[in-house]
């Protein structure tokens, strides 16, 4: 199966996701807090995994046919942070994310 058909199985299944958390230099703040849709992900930029497989974006799954009831929460506003990461290489490189803040 390709990403794209992954995606569309996944979209079909029900289930109900927002964007948690971004890496910052792949997916901007603007996607923080959005619901995975067939229209988000065609504003995905071309390099990017569409089910986010290579770490560009992280989800919440809040609802769906095999929850009882949804979870409840809320989305305040996103926040950026930056972490040193040590690479094979042993070099050290900033890598910065956004943070969706959730509350129930």
């Amino acid at each position: 199966m390709t990403t794209a058909e992954v995606m569309e199985e996944f979209l079909t299944s029900g289930l109900k996701t927002i964007i948690v958390t971004t890496t910052a230099s792949e997916l901007g703040k603007e996607f923080i807090g959005q619901h995975i849709t067939k229209e988000l992900i065609s504003e995905f930029p071309p390099h990017i995994d569409v089910c986010g497989e290579n770490g560009e974006y992280h989800t919440f799954c809040y609802d769906g046919p095999i929850f009882r009831t949804p979870v409840p929460f809320t989305t305040k506003e996103p926040f950026r942070m930056e972490f040193p990461i040590k690479l094979d290489t042993g070099e050290t490189k900033i890598f910065g994310y956004w943070f969706a803040g959730l509350d129930e």
